[in-house]
């Protein structure tokens, strides 16, 4: 007993609610690897570019997945280069999940978050190889561990037949 463009606008007032919640994020993200100022001005560019503001004002998932993306590679770079801290981690995991929830066109973010790992093998000097391997191997789990939570958890269709939902997304 809906009328159709009261959906509509129900659904741009979320989609601008979390858009508003993710850049947030991505800027106290930012501002923890290059400074506040700087941060404020990249998020806000980012923003307000005319690519991000057409579709954010579409309901098309495109703002959404690039802001996602855009949180998880920050996430994990201040895992990696700043605070070695759990929750950074959890946090990147969390917005990769979301990223393929809603577009799965971003799994093109693992091949990324291998390389990061990768090039963190040679950057760390005080372990050995394999304590930098295994510390590696464990992160990345975690990582994969906290995406595919929150996209089980959230869409529901996984929880009745996922082999047949992953059939259908990828």
């Amino acid at each position: 007993d809906k009328e159709a463009i009261d959906l509509v606008r129900i659904s741009r007032y979320i989609q601008t609610g979390v858009l508003a919640v993710v850049a947030v994020i991505a800027f106290l993200l930012l501002a923890l690897l290059v400074g506040e100022n700087i941060a404020l001005l990249a998020i806000a560019l980012a923003t307000i570019s005319p690519f991000f503001l057409g579709h954010s004002r579409l309901l098309n998932m495109e703002s959404m997945v690039s802001l996602f993306v855009l949180v998880s590679f920050l996430g994990l770079q201040v895992y990696l280069n700043k605070e070695r801290k759990l929750v950074y981690l959890l946090l990147s995991g969390v917005a990769f999940g979301l990223a393929q929830l809603t577009k799965s066109t971003s799994i093109a973010l693992i091949g990324v978050v291998g390389l990061m790992l990768f090039v963190g093998l040679f950057k760390r000097g005080e372990i050995s190889l394999g304590a930098k391997i295994i510390d590696a191997i464990k992160a990345i789990a975690i990582w994969l561990g906290a995406a595919v939570l929150v996209y089980f958890m959230l869409w529901p269709g996984m929880w009745v037949a996922p082999g047949k939902m992953l059939e259908g997304v990828y």
